[in-house]
């Protein structure tokens, strides 16, 4: 946790947006593209190959975490 949080310092001195809402990204503008977001996501080889694999409800979460600026706690 301390170093999220040295990161997460470094990047406000940066000016780095540190959530997609920061970026400009609308709450509904995600949510209209949520699905094809969560499709593109979950067949990417990345995920795929990933050590925890992800249900496409987690990656749905994820987005809604990521936009909001929240740790994922699950």
């Amino acid at each position: 946790q301390a170093l999220v949080d040295k990161v997460r310092n470094l990047f406000a001195e940066l000016a780095v947006p540190q959530n997609l809402a920061d970026m400009g990204i609308s709450i509904e503008a995600m949510e209209k593209q949520m699905a094809t977001l969560v499709q593109y996501t979950c067949e990417d080889i990345d995920t795929l190959f990933s050590p925890r694999p992800m249900t496409n409800a987690e990656c749905e979460r994820i987005f809604r975490y990521a936009h909001a600026g929240k740790d994922v706690n699950f």
